[in-house]
């Protein structure tokens, strides 16, 4: 892998290389977690309840393609089904601390952009040198593998009250 890659706004490519100093070991690193995090969201699809995998596995695949491939940050609307399945699911009970916080986690990524209002305090662009800069930097990213994890766990946990939770438009279900 070049130094100069395109960064993307939330896959991990950029972090894991500037945690790795060697570029070839870094991307290996990052194919392994991409491969290895794809081989775990079909284990758990597969362990999932039907009724859980029309719920959760497009969210669940949104995410895994934000963390694993260049996307620009206007991509960020695919985290909308992540954020639909965390509030959907806790429509007919009371909320369950993990689940406040991986919304309230999904909510800040999606408006406030850390790395981008570095700069204004300073004036200046980020030069990514230093440790505060540079987890500044890998914010978002570490936040989209935490929803990741989040709704993986919530997903194997899950239990829809009826089929109206998984149906919301009334739509019927085909066997």
């Amino acid at each position: 892998g070049s130094p100069g890659f395109r960064r993307g706004a939330l896959e991990l490519r950029p972090l894991i290389h500037d945690l790795v100093a060697q570029p070839v070991l870094a991307d290996a690193i990052h194919l392994s977690i991409v491969i290895g995090s794809l081989m775990l969201l079909v284990v758990v699809a597969r362990r999932m309840s039907r009724a859980c995998r029309r719920f959760f596995l497009l969210p669940l695949t949104c995410l895994w393609t934000l963390m694993s491939v260049y996307h620009p940050s206007y991509d960020l609307v695919l985290m909308w089904p992540a954020a639909i399945a965390i509030a959907a699911c806790q429509a007919d009970t009371y909320p369950k601390p993990m689940v406040l916080g991986a919304l309230s986690t999904l909510q800040l990524a999606l408006l406030v952009d850390l790395p981008g209002l570095w700069w204004k305090p300073n004036g200046r662009p980020v030069t990514y040198e230093g440790g505060l800069a540079t987890a500044i930097q890998h914010v978002d990213r570490v936040l989209v593998v935490g929803i990741f994890a989040a709704l993986l766990t919530v997903s194997i946990r899950w239990q829809p009250a009826d089929d109206a939770v998984t149906f919301p438009t009334g739509a019927i279900p085909v066997s």
